[in-house]
């Protein structure tokens, strides 16, 4: 993958369970592709919503998309920001490790929207979501939660 986000996330209290199950040679792969799964899920809403937070508006000028600055003519320009083909929002997958899952496309140009229009964002309703996976998984669920 091009652009990757490493899915972070804070384990608190589940660490030392997440450790033993690693430990007692149980593999992390079914709930990590489950937590990739759902930020993929995650990284297409920012799409369909304009970003989270809202992206920064486009300038007159860039409208017409990458095909206007080479003077070329795209035959459907869509009016929301970053999805002008939809080629970037397709393309968002992910990759699980032993320990980890990266969320990411291998589309050159992502890297260039990035910074001013994050596109690839862990929401904190991604991270509840995530925890609750590894809970089920786990089958103990965090004390103090709801």
């Amino acid at each position: 993958m091009g652009l990757l986000a490493r899915v972070k996330l804070d384990v608190g209290q589940l660490r030392s369970a997440l450790r033993g199950a690693v430990m007692r040679g149980q593999s992390l792969e079914r709930p990590l592709g489950k937590i990739g799964a759902l930020m993929v899920s995650s990284v297409q809403r920012n799409f369909d919503v304009g970003g989270r937070p809202l992206w920064k508006k486009l300038e007159p000028t860039k409208l017409g998309g990458v095909g206007a600055v080479f003077g070329k003519r795209r035959r459907s320009a869509s009016s929301k920001i970053l999805v002008s083909s939809g080629a970037l929002r397709k393309s968002v997958t992910y990759e699980v490790g032993p320990r980890h899952v990266d969320v990411g496309t291998n589309v050159f140009y992502a890297r260039f929207n990035q910074p001013e229009r994050p596109f690839l964002v862990v929401q904190p309703a991604d991270e509840a979501e995530a925890a609750a996976v590894l809970e089920q998984w786990l089958g103990a669920p965090l004390r103090g939660r709801a």
